[in-house]
């Protein structure tokens, strides 16, 4: 038992203090107050059963002598009539089991006891028990050795810390707890440009600082194009005509699209002849011949072999009148 002493002792976490300890396994559990306290409380029933035998038998003039039972085995003897030495004997077990009884329910009501020490004294009520059990058992061997009243009596305090100890070990059993589990609380967070989002992650990483999204990549867009410059609506069919191709093109126009460095320089060959800025000769300009090309009528003489609606670019042949 001097050795039971040096173990761990076991470690509980009381209300309020941080995170449950872990559970002490069976190599770590110190054994030392409940075998210290089983030990006293064993030690305590005998003596007070020694205590009232003498008490008992010094009242009625009786002396007790040490024997051997079988010659080996060390008891008690006196020298009286069978009906005192069972009444006696019983009456002692019933002193026995009530000063027991009252050790123990005065331990169970100490707030202050360690549990193992509680469990180690009601070694004394079992003791007790165990006592009265050999007591029936010679009874049924040798009678007489007990008395039957009293041995019903002896039977309520035995009863009653049974009853106690039951109850005790309900109210300290130990309770597991429950993992809980503690909800997301969600987090809004104003982004700088008045956006709002939600933090749904959990509360143990919503103080950490919120990891930045790259910004989503944005397609170049083409530079606009200068709206077409305004035809000059010119006088006559011509500019009426330029105008209608003019319009008629501008939505049907191609685009060069590509980056600047893919554009390659254009093929001299593919570009329109330059305009001559060189002006006409004076021979050149003036009034244009105007020549009709109406049909000559048919004259009875025959002239129009080429028909009514024949066409001819002759000049008409001056009359002879």
């Amino acid at each position: 038992m001097e050795h039971l002493d040096d173990r761990p002792r076991s470690v509980t976490a009381g209300a309020g203090s941080g995170p449950p300890a872990r559970r002490a396994t069976p190599e770590d559990v110190n054994w030392y107050p409940l075998v210290r306290a089983a030990f006293l409380a064993a030690l305590t029933a005998f003596l007070v059963k020694l205590v009232a035998l003498g008490f008992l038998a010094n009242r009625d003039d009786v002396s007790l002598e040490v024997g051997f039972w079988k010659g080996f085995i060390p008891h008690l003897t006196m020298q009286l009539p069978p009906t005192e030495f069972a009444r006696i004997v019983t009456t002692s077990t019933f002193v026995m089991a009530v000063v027991s009884t009252v050790i123990f329910a005065a331990m169970v009501l100490r707030t202050n006891v360690d549990k193992m020490v509680v469990w180690g004294w009601f070694m004394g009520v079992f003791v007790t028990f165990e006592t009265l059990c050999l007591e029936l058992l010679r009874h049924a061997l040798e009678p007489p050795v007990v008395d039957p009243t009293t041995v019903w009596r002896t039977a309520v305090p035995l009863t009653a810390g049974a009853a106690i100890a039951v109850v005790y070990a309900l109210v300290t059993r130990e309770r597991i707890p429950r993992p809980t589990t503690v909800p997301a609380r969600a987090a809004v967070l104003a982004a700088p440009d008045g956006a709002r989002a939600v933090d749904a992650r959990p509360a143990a990483f919503q103080g950490a600082a919120a990891v930045p999204t790259p910004p989503a990549p944005v397609a170049p867009v083409p530079p606009a194009e200068p709206a077409p410059d305004p035809v000059p609506v010119g006088a006559g069919a011509t500019a009426g005509v330029s105008a209608a191709l003019a319009a008629a093109a501008v939505p049907n126009r191609i685009v060069d699209a590509r980056p600047a460095q893919l554009v390659a320089d254009p093929d001299p060959a593919d570009l329109p002849p330059a305009r001559s800025t060189t002006s006409r000769p004076a021979a050149d300009v003036g009034p244009a011949p105007i020549v009709d090309t109406r049909p000559v009528p048919a004259s009875p003489d025959g002239d129009g072999a080429h028909g009514p609606n024949a066409l001819s670019t002759r000049a008409a042949a001056p009359s002879k009148d």
